[in-house]
């Protein structure tokens, strides 16, 4: 179960947001040091300036230099951003079709998409009061069975976890043939009655 998942998205989006802003101050900063608008910040550079004249001519001769260090780490921060940025968005759905053997005198395959079986499941799970949204993912071929569900805060889990989705997932497995019952992989979001996502 990823009950968790939300407290976890909240964590990162908040070191994130901290990161951001000592960016921004950093950036701010040198700016108005490298511009002359301040020589100084608070107790550092005591009685001279902080980008004094020996400092200017070292980063004037090494220019180049530091470009390049500071466009590598642009490249590194961009890097993590877009691995961050990865991680919070759920990934596509991957279904599997299933083969159904139908007795028949036609030569062929029957072949239920798996995609509609998906669809099936979430319509069955979403008849249920206690569950507010549901999404499927079906990988029959593998046995696993991966449901995202919102339920609301004020419901009993237990009687969503312990009744609803066995009952759901036992009727998919009957409808789509299975030989055994798939692997569960539940992952609840918790939202408040009105619907709103609870934060």
């Amino acid at each position: 179960m990823k009950r968790d998942h939300a407290k976890q998205v909240q964590r990162d989006r908040a070191v994130l947001g901290g990161l951001g802003v000592v960016l921004a101050t950093l950036a701010v900063l040198l700016t108005l040091l490298h511009t002359g608008v301040v020589d100084r910040i608070g107790p550092f550079g005591g009685e001279g300036q902080v980008l004094d004249a020996e400092l200017r001519a070292h980063l004037e001769r090494n220019e180049m230099t530091w470009q390049l260090i500071v466009f590598g780490i642009g490249l590194v921060l961009v890097a993590l951003g877009a691995w961050w940025l990865r991680g919070q968005i759920p990934p596509l759905p991957d279904h599997q079709d299933v083969q159904l053997e139908v007795p028949s005198e036609v030569p062929g395959e029957t072949i239920v998409s798996g995609r509609a079986l998906a669809r099936a499941l979430e319509d069955d799970l979403r008849r249920d009061d206690d569950v507010a949204d549901a999404r499927a993912e079906v990988r029959a071929a593998d046995g696993q069975l991966r449901l995202r569900l919102s339920v609301p805060t004020d419901v009993d889990l237990d009687h969503v976890l312990g009744e609803v989705v066995p009952a759901a997932v036992d009727r998919f497995a009957l409808v789509s043939d299975l030989a055994s019952p798939p692997d569960i992989e539940v992952e609840l979001r918790l939202v408040a009655p009105t619907g709103r996502t609870v934060r």
